[in-house]
Formats: C-alpha cells, sequence, structure tokens
C-alpha cells in the first residue's frame, strides 16, 4: 500500500457559523450533524467533531486547532461511506458565552488516522491525497431528561445539575464535577453545580454537610488517600469562596476503601472516582 506523507495531510478547512443564541453556563446540550465522504476523495480519516466557542476562529488554517471539541464521532473512528450519511452528535454542558460552532478535524496529524479508498486511483493519477466531507443537518438544541435522543442507536444521558433538593440525613454524588487528571484543580464546567450547591445552603441555613472524596485503585494507598482529602478540600475552598462559612463544612478523604462498583472496569473505576456530600 502506497505510504501518504502526513505533511500531505496537514491542511485543513474549517466551517464557522454563529449561533442565533448564545450557550447558557452550566446548560446541557445537544449537537448533531450529519457526515458524508465526497464521492471524488481517495482517502478518508477520523476526527471529525464539533467545538462551540465564544470567539470567532480563523476558518482556514495550514494546521489542526489545539482545542478538544464538546461533540466528536464515537470513539473517533474513520468515516468513510460515499453513499449514506453518518451521524455525528452527543451531548455536553456548556461552560458559557458560546456562541460560535466550528466544524472540521481536530485532531493532530499524530493522532489522525487515515484509509485509502481506492489504491489503483490513487497510484494510477497520481493525486494528492484528499478527503472531503459533505455535511448536512447541523443541529444545537437544549437537552433536558425528557428528550429520547438516538444518536447511532444509543440514547444519550446527561445528569442534570444539582437541583436544589438538599435535604436533611442524604448522602448524594457530585455527578457534573471534574477535575484535572490526578490533580485536585476543579474544572471550569463543575462551577454551575457547586454553585447551585453552593446557593441551596445560603438558603438552609443550619445544613451541615460533609465532603468525602474518593478514588478508584490506580496508584498506590497513600496517593490514592492524598487526593481524596485534595479534591475534597478543594470543593470545601470553592464554596468557601461563595461565602459558605467553613464551620458549616467538614472534609475528609477516603482513597479507595469504599469503592461502590468494582475496579476492574472502566465504568467501574469511574463510579469509584468521586466527592460525595453528605447533609446533617
Amino acid at each position: 500500500m502506497q505510504q501518504i506523507d502526513r505533511n500531505q495531510i496537514a491542511y485543513r478547512e474549517y466551517i464557522r457559523v454563529q449561533l442565533t443564541d448564545t450557550l447558557k453556563t452550566g446548560v446541557a446540550y445537544f449537537a448533531s450533524m450529519q457526515i458524508r465522504l465526497g464521492l471524488s476523495c481517495n482517502i478518508c480519516c477520523n476526527g471529525l467533531g464539533m467545538y462551540f466557542s465564544s470567539e470567532a476562529l480563523n476558518s482556514r488554517i495550514k494546521s489542526n486547532y489545539p482545542v478538544k471539541p464538546q461533540v466528536e464521532y464515537k470513539n473517533n473512528l474513520i468515516i468513510a461511506d460515499k453513499e449514506k450519511w453518518t451521524q455525528v452528535c452527543g451531548t455536553f454542558r456548556a461552560s458559557g458565552n458560546e456562541n460560535y460552532l466550528i466544524i472540521g478535524n481536530f485532531l493532530s496529524n499524530q493522532q489522525m488516522k487515515y484509509q485509502v479508498i481506492d489504491e489503483n486511483l490513487l497510484q494510477t493519477q497520481h493525486t494528492t491525497p484528499s478527503a472531503y466531507y459533505y455535511i448536512d443537518n447541523v443541529e444545537v438544541i437544549e437537552y433536558n431528561d425528557t428528550l429520547q435522543l438516538d444518536c447511532d442507536g444509543l440514547v444519550n444521558k446527561v445528569p442534570l445539575a444539582f437541583k436544589g433538593e438538599l435535604n436533611r440525613d442524604t448522602k448524594w454524588v457530585l455527578k457534573n464535577l471534574y477535575f484535572d487528571v490526578d490533580k485536585a484543580i476543579i474544572l471550569e464546567e463543575s462551577f454551575y453545580e457547586l454553585d447551585q450547591l453552593a446557593a441551596e445552603m445560603k438558603s438552609k441555613v443550619n445544613y451541615k454537610i460533609n465532603i468525602c472524596g474518593h478514588t478508584d485503585n490506580t496508584g498506590t494507598a497513600d496517593h490514592n488517600q492524598q487526593l481524596s482529602e485534595n479534591r475534597a478540600l478543594a470543593v470545601r475552598n470553592y464554596l468557601l469562596n461563595k461565602g459558605i462559612s467553613k464551620f458549616r463544612m467538614s472534609f475528609k478523604g477516603f482513597g479507595d476503601t469504599q469503592p461502590i462498583a468494582e475496579n476492574n472496569t472502566k465504568e467501574g473505576k469511574q463510579l469509584n472516582r468521586r466527592v460525595e456530600i453528605e447533609v446533617f
């Protein structure tokens, strides 16, 4: 098979459109588009996605935008079909103020995978390898848990943010709390739910909470213990900065000692990496 010089496929083109409404902070959205490979294309690739931005990025660039799209094709598979449309879709939570949608390939040359459609055609015509895609039926709608949105046979479910149901003697998991990998730095997409929790605590001034950090069993016990404590402390400090008294909050880390699922699967590990709130 002919080897393709990755420098030949480094060139990118993007489609940019301004949204009719600016996305709202913390709100969940469903985005979808239909993709089909151009009939004359001699290669196909992966990495097609939808990136929502507060800035109007240039619509044409020689290399990839160094950003992570909020919606991308499942498992970043190659899209090779020239006859049928392929749906690229998913759900995400807006950081806020996004008013542009950029569609294109966001992978680096090293991350990109490609496939030759017709080896004989590529050799006989001596053409530069290229992959152009038709794009149709682009859709962005606000998500809610009553919608049954079918995305390649999978019903997308986004856990809605904390709804203000802080009840005495209960324990629940912050489902929309995200950290940097192996760190205790809270990511911006977590702020909405934590702000909702702070507002609820301000309305119920007699309630106190215990913030409990947990990890999966990856790494040493000492490392996991420290990481769980630091993440619980990070949540406590965030709420402290929102005006919640330190006397109403305690925190503790449990490392990997209290799993709620098996640690031998990716899904189980994800469930075990959590921060719980105990109300008393």
